[in-house]
């Protein structure tokens, strides 16, 4: 399960940068505290993900026969 949720009293109170904690991201046992920078960053590089078209779903893209 992924969840980002607001930070709680029981969260780190700086991330790694050493920034102030806004956010965490929790990946199953993982807990990542994100600083705002950290958070923006994250967002970015989401929609950036979601906006790539990968080779197999280009137009341009010939599946091997093999």
């Amino acid at each position: 399960m992924i969840e980002i949720r607001p930070v709680s009293y029981e969260d780190e109170e700086y991330d790694s940068c050493g920034n102030t904690t806004h956010a965490v991201l929790k990946v199953d046992r993982i807990t990542i505290p994100l600083c705002g920078d950290c958070l923006q960053e994250l967002n970015e590089s989401l929609k950036q993900f979601n906006n790539t078209i990968f080779c197999y779903k280009c137009s341009n893209f010939i599946m091997s026969k093999w």
